[in-house]
């Protein structure tokens, strides 16, 4: 648990003025930030990493996929690994 973090879900954006060219940080604020964020603090992921709540300071993404045989799997977020189910061979990381 993130204990004292604030964290807001917009699901309409139909009142929001200038929404179009604010300064947002991404998916969920999983990037990396060269500020703090668009409102001065930490984005999600720096919050968890700094509090030592991952394993390691990854996430990854597996996309869910709908077929006409299988109907729609789900994918999911990973944070702080991977699952080595989805993926074959090895990464590459950079420093960013």
């Amino acid at each position: 648990t993130l204990a004292n973090y604030t964290f807001a879900e917009v699901d309409n954006t139909g009142g929001l003025r200038h929404y179009e060219s604010a300064a947002w940080d991404g998916i969920l604020g999983l990037g990396v930030a060269r500020s703090k964020g668009a409102i001065g603090v930490p984005t999600p992921m720096e919050a968890l990493v700094q509090g030592g709540l991952l394993d390691k300071p990854i996430f990854a993404f597996h996309l869910g996929r709908c077929s006409l045989e299988d109907g729609c799997l789900g994918g999911e977020l990973v944070l702080g690994g991977v699952e080595a189910q989805h993926y074959s061979g090895d990464f590459t990381f950079m420093n960013l």
